[in-house]
């Protein structure tokens, strides 16, 4: 059994061409029609089935490909990685995909809310694993950035890490955005958003217990992808039998 990635690059290829039984397992449907894929179905490559990470994903498989619903293994968080800590009041994100949107929100949050000007902001760049989780577990409030997302991990990271979440779905993110755990806005809405970061910070600072439950909220979520639900779902997909799992 050989699996690989939505992208079919040139290493991807190298594995198309040895023998076996060929599985794609897709992380991001935005990155389906890469060059060397194109509008060639996947058994022309010699794959015989896909499976996903997300509804989005399989929505897209369903829903332009006229696939049969594809498996989902969903995402696992590690939730002795990603765990609140002593919380400060400041804002970490992730300014990777949405930069522009990034600078111009904080700007605007600090020349229209001067009262909270001090509060810090925390850009993750180049961290790893472990410096992420620590930075969002002692943040108070993480902004999601999301843009075309098949999911949107780094929400639930930080959901599991116990922020407070207001940002953007990223479209992705509607499999777990709900009004209990975070305030959602669809992309563009950076001044809704920006007052959001406001109102949220507030009732932080003030402890308001409207955002502590939508905090305990969000942890519930996150606390729905785990490696029991992974595991199961990923032996699922290839027959394995309960007696035969580690």
């Amino acid at each position: 059994m050989i699996v690989v990635n939505e992208i079919i690059d040139e290493v991807m290829q190298s594995f198309l061409r040895l023998p076996g039984t060929k599985q794609m397992f897709c992380q991001n449907h935005f990155y389906a029609f890469g060059p060397r894929l194109g509008m060639r179905d996947h058994a022309e490559l010699g794959i015989s089935s896909v499976y996903c990470s997300s509804v989005a994903i399989r929505e897209f498989y369903q829903n332009v490909y006229g696939y049969p619903a594809p498996d989902i293994v969903p995402y696992a968080v590690d939730s002795a990685l990603f765990a609140p800590a002593e919380k400060q009041l400041r804002i970490a994100f992730i300014p990777r995909k949405l930069p522009f949107e990034a600078g111009f929100i904080r700007s605007s949050f600090q020349k229209k809310y001067p009262a909270y000007r001090a509060v810090p902001w925390v850009a993750i760049e180049g961290r790893s694993e472990r410096e992420t989780a620590d930075i969002l577990s002692e943040s108070a409030v993480f902004l999601a950035l999301g843009h075309r997302e098949s999911f949107g991990l780094p929400a639930i990271e930080a959901m599991a890490a116990g922020c407070a979440v207001v940002g953007f779905h990223g479209t992705g993110g509607l499999e777990f955005a709900a009004p209990e755990n975070g305030v959602w806005f669809d992309g563009g809405r950076l001044l809704e958003c920006v007052d959001a970061l406001h109102g949220v910070a507030r009732g932080i600072d003030r402890g308001d217990a409207s955002v502590a439950r939508m905090i305990a909220a969000g942890r519930a979520t996150a606390a729905d992808y785990n490696l029991d639900r992974t595991r199961t779902a990923l032996f699922r997909h290839f027959g394995i039998p309960d007696e035969g799992r580690p």
